[in-house]
């Protein structure tokens, strides 16, 4: 009666410790799965558009080609109901292409973006732009008015061909004006590629 005893107590701790082993080996799968989850890479898309605000004063007049800017993000921005980047991030970018104003011509530069960094302080390699409100990358370059005025005779049939004096702009153009983007005021950024969140 003992041995027989013994032996059932015997298979019932084997089949206990298999179950916990089956168990265990769940748990393991379920860990495993749960660390590829985090592992998983957001993607923010080429071509993404977002606002931010300028962190200081750019001007023609005083900045130079490779000066840094910083741009920060005021507002989570979601994709597919996952908050891919978060308020506070900021992008960093540098100063392209600067010329201050000059005869004929307003002074002139561009922004390129190489970097962003999350609040926990993660930095991400970025590609990307400022875009101007012409819809190019360039801010200011626009050629600067003329000097003085001249009147023209302007005939039309609809008038009876009665002439009309028009002032038009004439003789050389003036000094351009210095372009300027205001420390706080709200900029666009353009990705060039997308950025991989990991």
């Amino acid at each position: 009666m003992k041995k027989f005893f013994l032996f059932i107590m015997t298979m019932f701790v084997a089949l206990m410790s298999s179950r916990a082993l089956a168990v265990y080996g769940h748990f393991d799968e379920f860990e495993n799965d749960t660390q590829n989850l985090n592992k998983v890479n957001l993607i923010i898309p080429k071509g993404s558009f977002f606002r931010g605000f300028i962190g200081q004063t750019i001007s023609s007049e005083f900045n130079n080609n490779g000066d840094v800017v910083k741009i920060l993000i005021t507002s989570d921005f979601s994709l597919n109901d996952k908050i891919i980047l978060p308020k506070n991030s900021v992008f960093v970018g540098t100063i392209k292409n600067l010329e201050k104003a000059q005869q004929g011509r307003n002074g002139f530069f561009s922004i390129d973006l190489n970097s962003l960094i999350f609040p926990d302080n993660r930095q991400f390699s970025a590609k990307g732009y400022l875009i101007a409100n012409n819809n190019s990358r360039i801010f200011g370059g626009e050629f600067s008015k003329r000097s003085g005025y001249k009147t023209t005779l302007h005939r039309s049939a609809s008038f009876g061909n009665k002439g009309t004096l028009q002032l038009q702009q004439n003789g050389p153009r003036t000094i351009g004006k210095e372009t300027k983007i205001n420390m706080g005021q709200f900029v666009t950024i353009v990705l060039e590629e997308p950025i991989e969140i990991n």
